[in-house]
């Protein structure tokens, strides 16, 4: 029996079979059970160092945008990832706090957005108030409507609002964070899942972001944290299973990852919400 055919089997096995009989909740569903979101997210300027000069939509906030039309440019890309992940997918919002990760009722926070000129050795990065539990983004002028970049960034505040149960305070996470937020990115660019979201926004779709180093290395493991060497930058198509014959075996290799990285979906889970991994899962089952 080869190695993969073990790791199916124990993957097989660790997958707690659902009841006969009983459907499992959809994601609009599962987010149909808490309070429906506001139409219009509440600014919190505490995020971040705030500002007085800023544009506004739903879910997000952009400080101190060269123009009106640069900071509309990020608010439409922004808007249909939000709209694609959050609303149609059904991850859990940025704008609610990861320190109250129970709760699915609010408060509901903008996303703030900041241009900056300048970040070392980056284009965008998300930092993070941990009492608040609120991330926000920093993009240099540049990168302001380059989806690959501040999609990606998004992808990490959809990481920290999945909170503390899975993904923060531990370190085995540590190299999957990009790994997922390039998975978002891609997603977000190439994927029908998402072109309904792109098409209401007028977003293009985009290129795949793919690196063939992760074929070139693929005797790494799934995902390779190791600096200079490894591949969690690249590992994010395995996330992709919508591009192999899996069908429902997909849920079985999310699981088994997922538990491989600490993130079982007994940690993951919350009152009426699914885990990302389950999330995940369900979204490589939906046809497209």
């Amino acid at each position: 029996m080869s190695p993969w055919t073990n790791l199916l089997l124990a993957a097989a096995l660790a997958v707690t079979p659902p009841v006969a009989g009983t459907p499992s909740p959809s994601p609009a569903s599962a987010a149909a059970a808490a309070a429906a979101p506001p139409s219009d997210f509440t600014p919190n300027p505490r995020v971040g160092p705030g500002g007085t000069r800023f544009r506004d939509s739903p879910h997000f906030r952009i400080y101190g945008a060269t123009s009106d039309s640069l900071a509309d440019g990020a608010i439409a890309m922004l808007e249909a990832a939000y709209t694609c992940f959050v609303t149609d997918l059904g991850w859990r919002s940025p704008g609610l706090s990861f320190r109250n990760f129970e709760s699915q009722n609010g408060p509901w926070n903008k996303l703030n957005v900041y241009q900056v000129d300048t970040l070392p050795g980056a284009a965008a990065n998300t930092p993070t108030d941990l009492t608040l539990g609120l991330a926000w983004l920093n993009v240099v002028k540049t990168y302001m409507t380059e989806a690959s970049v501040v999609v990606h960034e998004f992808g990490h505040a959809l990481t920290y609002a999945a909170g503390p149960p899975g993904w923060i305070d531990q370190g085995r996470t540590g190299a999957w964070w990009e790994t997922v937020a390039n998975f978002v990115a891609d997603t977000y660019l190439t994927s029908g899942k998402c072109a309904s979201a792109r098409g209401k926004y007028n977003q293009k779709e985009g290129n795949t972001l793919i690196d063939f180093k992760v074929i070139k290395d693929s005797h790494q493991v799934i995902v390779d944290g190791t600096r200079d060497t490894g591949n969690y930058y690249q590992a994010w198509p395995f996330l992709t299973c919508e591009y192999l014959v899996l069908g429902s075996w997909c849920l079985i290799w999310f699981d088994c990852w997922w538990r491989c990285a600490g993130l079982s979906a007994s940690q993951h889970h919350a009152p009426n919400r699914e885990s990302q991994a389950l999330t995940l899962g369900r979204y490589v089952q939906q046809p497209g």
